[in-house]
C-alpha cells in the first residue's frame, strides 16, 4: 500500500512538472503574449521532461507493476497447466475405470452364461431323475399289477381245478355208484389240480 502511494506521488508530480513545462511553453516563455502551440515545432525542454517522465514511468511500472502482473501470469498458467495435467490425470483414470467397467461386465455376462448353462444342465438332471423316477414307480407298478395278476390267476386255476375235481369225482361217484373217501378225495384234489398247473 505505503509503494502505490509513492508511485502515486511520484507520477503525479511527474506529471505536474511536464504540464507546468507545456503551460509554460505554450504561455510564450512567460513575456505576456500567448501564442497557439505548433503541434509540428520541436520542444527541446518538453521533450527532455516527456523522456523523463517516461523512463520513470517506465522503470515504476517495471519494479511494481510488470513484475507482479508477470508472476501473476505466471502463477496463472501454472495453474492452468496444472489444471490441465489433472483432468488429463483424471480422464486417463476414468478411462482405466471404464475398461474395468467392461472388463467386469465381460465376466459378468460370462459368469451369467456358465449360471444359466448349469441351471440348464442341473434341471435336465432333475428331470431325468424325475423320469427315471416315474419309470421305476410305473415298473414297480406293473410287477405289483403282474403278480396280483399272477396270484388272481392262481386262485382262479386252483378254484377252476378244485371246481373241476368235485364236479369230476361226483360224476365219477354217480358212475362208479360208490362214494370216495375224504382223504382220497384230498388226494384226487391235489393230483388234479398238480397235472392242471403242469398244463
Amino acid at each position: 500500500m505505503k509503494k502505490m502511494n509513492w508511485l502515486t506521488q511520484v507520477v503525479t508530480s511527474a506529471a505536474f512538472l511536464v504540464c507546468s513545462n507545456v503551460a509554460f511553453a505554450s504561455a510564450g516563455g512567460g513575456d505576456g503574449e500567448v501564442t497557439p502551440p505548433n503541434p509540428l515545432a520541436f520542444n527541446e525542454d518538453l521533450a527532455a521532461w516527456t523522456g523523463v517522465l517516461f523512463v520513470l514511468v517506465f522503470l515504476i511500472l517495471w519494479k511494481f507493476a510488470w513484475g507482479p502482473i508477470v508472476q501473476g501470469l505466471t502463477k496463472r498458467e501454472e495453474g492452468i497447466a496444472n489444471q490441465v495435467a489433472d483432468a488429463e490425470k483424471q480422464n486417463a483414470e476414468a478411462k482405466e475405470l471404464l475398461a474395468e467397467y467392461k472388463a467386469q461386465l465381460v465376466g459378468a455376462k460370462d459368469e451369467v452364461k456358465q449360471l444359466i448353462e448349469e441351471a440348464k444342465r442341473d434341471a435336465r438332471k432333475e428331470g431325468e431323475q424325475i423320469v427315471e423316477a416315474a419309470r421305476a414307480d410305473a415298473r414297480g407298478e406293473q410287477d405289483k399289477a403282474l403278480r396280483l395278476i399272477d396270484e388272481a390267476t392262481d386262485e382262479a386255476l386252483e378254484a377252476i381245478a378244485t371246481k373241476s375235481t368235485d364236479m369230476a369225482i361226483q360224476l365219477a361217484g354217480r358212475i362208479l355208484q360208490k362214494e370216495i373217501k375224504p382223504d382220497q378225495h384230498a388226494a384226487l384234489i391235489d393230483q388234479a389240480v398238480g397235472k392242471f398247473s403242469e398244463n
